[in-house]
């Protein structure tokens, strides 16, 4: 019986060293490990009740979840780093709501899309969103129905089918494009996304963005130069309230527009870098399974490295947003040097690729939520990463697209994933960290970040909690 015990323990020490997080167990304080009691205490009544909120109804567990103790704590964590994020898809529903309250904004009631065109317009079809809502039964049912098309509804990712749920889930960049590009909306837009993401104790935002799409009261492009300040604008606002705080922009390409639009984002990279420290490198998007692959854009991306003589433009692909074991997209981004993986979850059919990442130190941006609304999981208690967890691969959260699934920010994702993924304290420090470590930001800044901003916020953090619900 002795020996028995003995194997049997040494199997689970060899486990628990193999785990993404157990270098954390030597970080925790007493302090650490009470608040990770009443954390876990909060999950148990999840667990205990008849429907597991988790793997129901997203959208009628949503605001369930946002007022539970549990989304309060988590709100409150220091998150580090938020690595996947569409500037377009960023804002909640109801900022954009709001904009449409302006006098320049139109909207096609047959096309569903909006235009927006300060100086008038005279277009077939487009009516004023002002006129529109006072001739409704009431502003609140005018508004209701532009949220329903702006933001996924449960009808839409009903089938749990993704390529059925992308059909739906596409045209939400095209209905609100105009929205979100000219230019005075996008300010305010970019001001409201990072100052929800400071206000949920991230440090690091790492936009996925298109360049270019900017227009003025004309109309007429905003030039690359101008778009830039724009931006680093917003950052600097942002920094007068909370100085450590960043941002990060990966510039994206539209693969399905093709490789004219692909080279310009590449063209722009190189030229961006001339005006500021903004951008940390190239992106290639679009539904996975029904877009060329990264490799039809290899000459291009290869060309690109080569231009950019200060940083060798570093990629951080999309990719292993599928469940076809066919697609090879995750081989090329491990051979072009990914930074990060986007997604990610198909590595799971691809032991050799799991330790290939393991090895080179990848990390995999997770989005659980949005992988559960798209179809690709229909219980986050079976996503690929979590075993890849166990595995010792290494992950952050993030959210993709928040606004139009209902939330903001990225703490919803990390409530999911904290119930789905039996999280312990030492998981949630350690996934919090990783979104500095394995951020764009240079390796003064990372240990700047790290070791005069995190420790101090975690501390924060652990005596908030301790104050609030020990004993409770």
């Amino acid at each position: 019986m002795r020996q028995y015990k003995q194997k049997r323990q040494q199997i689970l020490d060899l486990e628990a060293k193999m785990h993404f997080s157990y270098d954390m167990g030597e970080t925790l304080t007493e302090d650490d490990r009470l608040v990770d009691q009443i954390l876990n205490k909060i999950r148990n009544k999840y667990k205990n009740d008849q429907i597991n909120i988790i793997i129901h109804d997203f959208f009628k567990n949503q605001k369930t979840l946002k007022d539970s103790e549990l989304y309060s704590i988590l709100d409150i964590m220091p998150k580090g780093g938020l690595h996947h994020l569409h500037t377009t898809a960023a804002p909640s529903v109801d900022f954009y709501i709001q904009l449409t309250y302006n006098e320049a904004v139109y909207f096609n009631e047959r096309e569903k899309l909006f235009k927006v065109s300060p100086k008038g317009l005279d277009e077939d079809g487009y009516i004023k969103c002002t006129e529109l809502r006072r001739f409704s039964a009431s502003a609140e049912e005018f508004d209701q129905k532009l949220r329903n098309y702006i933001r996924m509804t449960p009808e839409e990712c009903a089938s749990k089918e993704s390529h059925e749920i992308w059909t739906h889930f596409q045209h939400k960049f095209t209905l609100i494009n105009d929205l979100g590009k000219y230019k005075d909306f996008f300010k305010l837009i970019l001001h409201e996304v990072l100052q929800k993401c400071a206000a949920q104790n991230i440090f690091v935002v790492e936009l996925r963005h298109i360049f270019g799409m900017l227009f003025d009261d004309d109309r007429n492009p905003v030039s690359l130069e101008e778009e830039i300040k724009l931006i680093d604008d917003q950052v600097k606002h942002i920094q007068q309230d909370i100085p450590y705080f960043r941002l990060k922009l990966i510039i994206t390409g539209l693969k399905i527009v093709g490789k004219q639009h692909i080279r310009k984002m590449i063209a722009n990279i190189i030229e961006g870098e001339k005006y500021s420290n903004l951008i940390a490198g190239f992106d290639l998007v679009n539904e996975e399974d029904f877009s060329p692959p990264i490799l039809e854009f290899l000459t291009d991306i290869m060309e690109g490295k080569n231009l950019d003589k200060k940083s060798k433009m570093p990629c951080f692909f999309h990719c292993g947003e599928t469940h076809d074991r066919t697609n090879q997209n995750v081989y090329d981004a491990l051979l072009l040097n990914s930074k990060r993986i986007g997604h990610g979850f198909q590595l799971f059919l691809h032991p050799h690729l799991q330790q290939q990442v393991k090895q080179k130190d990848i990390c995999i941006e997770v989005c659980p939520i949005s992988n559960l609304l798209l179809g690709y999981t229909t219980d986050l208690r079976i996503h690929p990463v979590r075993f890849m967890l166990h595995r010792g691969l290494q992950a952050s959260i993030s959210s993709d697209d928040p606004g139009f699934f209902g939330y903001e920010g990225v703490t919803l994702d990390y409530v999911y994933a904290f119930l789905a993924w039996d999280l312990d304290i030492k998981d949630l420090k350690k996934l919090s960290l990783n979104g500095i470590i394995y951020s764009s930001l240079d390796k003064e800044h990372k240990d700047y970040l790290i070791s005069d901003v995190f420790e101090k916020k975690w501390k924060e953090f652990i005596e908030i909690v301790l104050e609030k619900f020990q004993g409770a």
